[in-house]
C-alpha cells in the first residue's frame, strides 16, 4: 500500500489548485484595475454616451427602475435632445420606483395596443434575460416605438435573480439579437461588445424601423471573427468591438 505517497500526492494537487486559483484571482484583479473600460456598465454606458444626441422625439427607458446608470447619473441626461422621457417598470424588486411618473408596463405579455408607436426612442438595459418568452417582449419593445430601439443584454454574466421578483433566463449572442429584430422588420444599425477575460460581456445594439434615415450616423464595417482552425472555426476576440452597416 502507497497510503503515505498517495496522500502526498493529493495534498500536492490541492495545493497546486490553490496556488492556480490565487494566481488567477491576482491577475484578473490586475487587469480588471488596468482595463476599467472592460467593465460592462461602464462601457455600455460610453457607447450610449457616443449616440445619445443623435435621437430626438419621446424616449422610454422600459424597465428603467429609477433611471440611474449606475455612475452617479441618470439615462434621462444621456439624451440631451428629446422632447419627453418616460420609465415603465411592472412590479418586484426592482420594480416601480414610487416617482410618480411611470408606464406600467409587462414585457412578459403580447402588446395590446395602448402604447403601439408612442415612442420615437426606446431603451432597454439588461432585461431581457429576465423575461422568458424573450421574444414576447422583443414584440413589445419593437411594437413600442416609431423607429428606434436601444438595446443592452448580456452575452456572458454570472447568473442572477430575485427571490420572488426575476429570474434569469437567457444570454444573448449577435445572430440572435440581429435574428429578433429582422423578424419584426428592423434592421441593427449597430452592435458592439466589450469582449474581455475578466469582466461580464454585454451586447449593445442600435436597430431601426426606417434605417434609411440614418445613412452615415453610424461606424460602418463588416463583422470581424479570428479563425481558429481549419474546419472554418471562429471566434470573437478580446476586446475587439465590431460594428454593421452599409
Amino acid at each position: 500500500m502507497n497510503t503515505k505517497n498517495d496522500t502526498d500526492h493529493s495534498f500536492s494537487q490541492k495545493a497546486m489548485r490553490l496556488i492556480a486559483k490565487t494566481g488567477f484571482s491576482r491577475l484578473a484583479r490586475l487587469m480588471r484595475r488596468s482595463h476599467p473600460e472592460w467593465n460592462p456598465r461602464r462601457w455600455s454606458n460610453q457607447e450610449l454616451r457616443r449616440f445619445g444626441a443623435l435621437f430626438c422625439g419621446d424616449l422610454i427607458n422600459v424597465s428603467g427602475w429609477n433611471d440611474e446608470d449606475k455612475q452617479g447619473d441618470v439615462y434621462a441626461n444621456y439624451f440631451p435632445n428629446k422632447g419627453s422621457y418616460s420609465i415603465s417598470n411592472f412590479g418586484g424588486v426592482r420594480g416601480a420606483s414610487d416617482g410618480g411618473r411611470e408606464v406600467s408596463l409587462d414585457l412578459s405579455l403580447p402588446p395590446d395596443g395602448e402604447f403601439s408607436s408612442r415612442y420615437d426612442v426606446v431603451f432597454n438595459h439588461t432585461t431581457l434575460e429576465h423575461v422568458f418568452d424573450v421574444s414576447t417582449a422583443f414584440d413589445v419593445l419593437c411594437d413600442l416605438t416609431r423607429d428606434i430601439v436601444i438595446l443592452v443584454v448580456p452575452f456572458m454574466q454570472i447568473e442572477h435573480w430575485a427571490k420572488d421578483s426575476y429570474r434569469d433566463y437567457h444570454r444573448f449572442t449577435e445572430f440572435g439579437i440581429i435574428s429578433y429584430f429582422e423578424e419584426r422588420g428592423f434592421r441593427v444599425l449597430y452592435i458592439s461588445s466589450n469582449h474581455n477575460p475578466v469582466f461580464p460581456i454585454y451586447f449593445f445594439c442600435v436597430a431601426s424601423r426606417q434605417p434609411e434615415r440614418w445613412g452615415g450616423k453610424f461606424p460602418t464595417g463588416e463583422l470581424v471573427w479570428q479563425k481558429y482552425s481549419d474546419n472554418g472555426d471562429y471566434k470573437r476576440s478580446t476586446g475587439q468591438h465590431y460594428k454593421i452597416m452599409e
